[in-house]
């Protein structure tokens, strides 16, 4: 089912945002249920780790339940870099994506201004050609590697403008704004949160035409809720708590269930004045 695919890459968004502010090295663990349409289909763990100078974050998402018997696609995702004064720096990501018996792995790797792309199955001339091209001959940042940068930002700044990705498969855009806050409550999390709006614009990769076309017609969006918890490395970290959106006529929620930093489960501090 293609919406999964797009689940996978917008969960993202949210999901690996979260262990991107850490000056020391903490431990964050993170699992979703993910619901299309009202019925639970997808599971999605999240394990990152950040030091001062360099992030690992992983990522695995499942059929489950009862959709998995219609859903046979599964999602896993590696990256890694460097944090510097200027900003993070990716230095490797890697996104498979099976099906049945098909596997198809897209990898980045970054070498100071170089950057590599290979992908098996290999792409076909054409759309290798419509990858680089819209590249720009020097590569973008894959989905970890932007949202670490993004959420060492305080949200008014992060959730805003315009942000092209390469997930070693598609170029796409993220179309960010900011939607307003309020105190959530949920089973992982309670404190005050900020919405995040997101919206995935295809660009070029293995999306066809015929679809590219309906999402531009009818944008597929994705909505975070943010909530603002205990570091005890920076004061304030922000963590997906829940989400929604639509795509392909069909609506999908996903909620944080279990959730903890270095072991301990998630503290809530204001939004203003924790960082």
């Amino acid at each position: 089912m293609r919406h999964s695919v797009l689940i996978a890459r917008l969960a993202l968004t949210g999901a690996l945002a979260t262990a991107a502010t850490t000056a020391q090295a903490e431990t964050v663990k993170l699992r979703y249920d993910i619901a299309v349409a009202g019925t639970r289909a997808m599971t999605m763990k999240f394990t990152g780790n950040v030091g001062r100078s360099t992030y690992r974050a992983a990522v695995t998402l499942r059929p489950a339940g009862f959709m998995s018997f219609f859903i046979k696609k599964s999602f896993d995702l590696r990256g890694e870099g460097r944090i510097t004064p200027q900003g993070v720096r990716p230095t490797f990501f890697t996104m498979t994506v099976k099906k049945k018996k098909k596997t198809k792995t897209g990898t980045i790797g970054w070498n100071g201004s170089r950057f590599t792309w290979r992908r098996e199955p290999p792409p076909g001339p054409v759309t290798r050609s419509e990858v680089l091209r819209a590249l720009g001959g020097k590569g973008a940042p894959d989905p970890l590697g932007l949202l670490v940068g993004l959420a060492g930002k305080d949200p008014a700044a992060g959730c805003r403008g315009t942000r092209r990705v390469f997930d070693g498969h598609d170029v796409y855009d993220l179309r960010l704004s900011l939607r307003g806050s309020k105190t959530f409550r949920g089973a992982a999390y309670r404190g005050d949160a900020v919405l995040c709006r997101m919206v995935f614009v295809p660009v070029a990769g293995s999306m066809s035409e015929k679809k590219k076309r309906r999402a531009l017609a009818d944008p597929w969006v994705f909505n975070v809720w943010l909530g603002a918890v205990k570091s005890s490395a920076t004061g304030r970290l922000m963590v997906p708590v829940s989400a929604f959106g639509r795509m392909q006529g069909r609506d999908f929620t996903a909620a944080l269930v279990r959730a903890t930093i270095d072991g301990r489960p998630l503290q809530a501090v204001p939004l203003t004045g924790g960082r």
